[in-house]
């Protein structure tokens, strides 16, 4: 089926039936878009974590990154 097709059986819908594709779309597609960002966050809290364990990265304790925040921009 193409999108050709498609287009000219949504021709046929009324008004209404439209509006109710249009809704349905827009709620599926956000559902995709959620589920990938969502895998994209995932993985990237996975990298992290492999990082860590590795040893490729170190940890700095938040007091640390404030104590150095607080002296980089004293007020």
């Amino acid at each position: 089926m193409s999108i050709a097709h498609i287009r000219e059986q949504i021709a046929e819908l009324s008004y209404e039936e439209r509006l109710q594709l249009s809704d349905w779309l827009q709620i599926t597609t956000a559902l995709e878009d959620e589920d990938a960002e969502e895998a994209a966050e995932l993985a990237l809290a996975e990298q992290r974590s492999e990082e860590l364990r590795s040893g490729a990265v170190i940890a700095i304790p938040w007091e640390e990154v404030k104590r150095q925040l607080a002296i980089a921009s004293p007020t």
